[in-house]
């Protein structure tokens, strides 16, 4: 009698998302001590005098100040790191870096200020509306405290301003906390019930660390910790979305550059009076 013929396997059915490489537990740690960090960050700037800036007035302090949190982020981020152990792809991280990736970076860079522009420029309309002339004042209150992180007058020191505007923008700030976004969005994804899609994990992920990220600022007030969460909610969709730690890092570098940049050029009034502005104007401006 003939055996009869072997049928093939059935395919496997598809999983409800792909899973993160490493230990869970290990993520478990990762993403305690990322949520340990921030949440310390957060106390320790809601709890600053304000009377002083939190970062040196000074090229030296400002190097040491920023030199120790990112060694500190760095101490804990490898400790999550050697427990949980992911893959390059968990962090957005597996692709090379392109010149594609720069340019959209700075694309990227140029939506978060339109972003954050154009709820400022609703609320400005609103208060000029309710409050006349009188409502330019109110508008004042809602730009970010900056003052309590820089001594502003620091930013007429070239070599001050050029340490904010690479090192601290693309490093200390980009590179620091979108690796701390990465592994809050992996350990996550990690963490969330297994019947979840990867998209509702990613978005939970987003959501959760735009929060984070935003309450993190609130030592330059409550206008600040809307505008980073905002900032925070669409570098997290471009990490997810575009598959890329380095976007992410390179918007958020040049975003904060031309911050800087923008301080320098107010720290220096004979730049302003370079490009001609009325001398009205000019004290409108370097009294706000």
């Amino acid at each position: 009698m003939q055996a009869p013929p072997i049928l093939p396997a059935p395919p496997s059915l598809p999983t409800a998302r792909d899973p993160v490489g490493g230990r869970i537990w290990g993520w478990i740690v990762l993403l305690f001590l990322m949520v340990g960090y921030i949440l310390f960050a957060t106390f320790k700037g809601a709890g600053a005098p304000t009377d002083q800036p939190a970062l040196s007035p000074t090229v030296p302090g400002l190097f040491l100040d920023t030199l120790l949190n990112l060694s500190l982020f760095g101490f804990l981020f490898g400790i999550g790191a050697w427990a949980a152990h992911p893959r390059a792809s968990d962090l957005y991280a597996d692709r090379p870096i392109t010149a594609i990736n720069w340019l959209l970076g700075l694309a990227w860079s140029v939506l978060l200020r339109v972003a954050i522009a154009i709820p400022l420029a609703l609320v400005t309309f609103v208060l000029l509306m309710l409050h006349g002339e009188s409502g330019m004042e109110k508008v004042s209150g809602f730009r970010p405290r900056l003052e309590n992180l820089f001594d502003l007058s620091a930013f007429a020191d070239p070599l001050y301003a050029l340490l904010c505007i690479t090192w601290v923008s693309f490093v200390v700030a980009a590179l620091r906390e979108e690796l701390w976004r990465a592994a809050m969005l992996g350990g996550i994804r990690a963490i969330s019930p297994a019947s979840w899609s990867r998209r509702q994990a990613e978005w939970l992920g987003i959501s959760a660390s735009s929060i984070l990220f935003g309450l993190a600022h609130l030592t330059q007030g409550w206008p600040s910790v809307a505008m980073t969460t905002l900032i925070g909610f669409i570098l997290g969709i471009v990490q997810v979305y575009r598959r890329s730690l380095a976007e992410a890092v390179i918007a958020h570098g040049f975003f904060d550059a031309t911050t800087f940049a923008t301080l320098a050029v107010l720290a220096n009034p004979a730049i302003l009076k370079r490009l001609g502005l009325p001398d009205d104007l000019l004290q409108q401006i370097l009294n706000r």
